[in-house]
C-alpha cells in the first residue's frame, strides 16, 4: 500500500465461534482524505469499526496507525480504552443514549472527561486550577455545540445555553450532539456511519471537520 497513509489494515479477520465477521480484509485510509466502507447489512462493517476502536479484539491481522513523525502504533494491541485516548481514535455510533439528569454541555463534556486532570480528589476540594480546567471545557463544550448546530442562543451561564436534553435525543438532533462529544478528543480519526454523514449534509462541510481534528 502505497501513499500517505494514518490507518493500514492489514488481513484482519473477526470469527465469533464458528462464524467469521470479517474475513482477511486490507485496506489503507489517507491522511486528510474520506474512506469509505460499502457494504450490505450483515457484510461486516460495524465489525471492522468495533476492530479498529477496541470494541472488540480481532482474531488476526494488524492494524497501524502512522503518525507525520513516521511512529507507528499497533491497534490491535492496546486496550480499548487506550485506543481512544492515546492513539486518538473515536467513533460514533447509530443509537446513542444521553444522560437525562444532565445539561447538554456536561453530555458533551463527558468526551473529555478521560483527558481532565482532578481526579477524585481535585473534584471534591476543588482547587483553582480544577474549576479554570472544567470552565475551559465547559467553553469548548458550547463551541462544539454551536459547530454541530445546537447551540440555541448566546445567553449567559446562569441561564441554559443549549436546547433541552430531550430535544438534543431527538433524531437527527442526537447524531449532531455525538458528533460534537466525539470532536472532544481531537481525534486523528472519526470513524463514523453513513446515518452521521447524511444528518451532517449540508450543514457541515468535511473542511470543517479537518479543522477540529487533531494534526498528525
Amino acid at each position: 500500500m502505497s501513499g500517505d497513509h494514518i490507518l493500514s489494515v492489514d488481513h484482519l479477520t473477526m470469527r465469533f465461534g464458528g462464524i467469521v465477521a470479517v474475513n482477511d480484509l486490507s485496506f489503507a485510509a489517507e491522511r486528510r482524505k474520506v474512506t469509505a466502507l460499502i457494504g450490505p447489512n450483515g457484510a461486516g462493517k460495524t465489525t471492522v469499526f468495533n476492530c479498529i476502536t477496541g470494541f472488540y479484539k480481532p482474531t488476526g491481522g494488524t492494524m497501524r496507525l502512522k503518525r507525520h513523525d513516521a511512529s507507528e502504533t499497533a491497534l490491535e494491541r492496546l486496550n480499548d480504552f487506550r485506543i481512544s485516548k492515546q492513539a486518538k481514535v473515536a467513533r460514533t455510533f447509530q443509537n446513542i443514549r444521553l444522560f437525562g439528569a444532565m445539561t447538554a454541555v456536561e453530555n458533551v463534556m463527558i468526551g473529555h472527561h478521560a483527558r481532565m486532570r482532578a481526579g477524585v480528589f481535585g473534584s471534591i476540594v476543588r482547587p483553582s486550577w480544577v474549576r479554570r480546567e472544567e470552565r475551559a471545557t465547559q467553553e469548548r463544550a458550547r463551541e462544539l455545540l454551536a459547530y454541530v448546530g445546537l447551540l440555541i442562543s448566546n445567553v449567559p451561564w446562569i441561564v441554559p445555553p443549549v436546547m433541552t436534553i430531550q430535544q438534543a435525543s431527538s433524531a437527527p438532533e442526537s447524531q449532531r450532539f455525538l458528533l460534537a462529544g466525539t470532536m472532544f478528543l481531537l481525534p486523528v480519526i472519526l470513524a463514523y456511519t453513513a446515518w452521521v454523514f447524511h444528518v451532517l449534509r449540508g450543514r457541515i462541510t468535511l473542511e470543517e471537520i479537518r479543522r477540529h481534528t487533531d494534526r498528525y
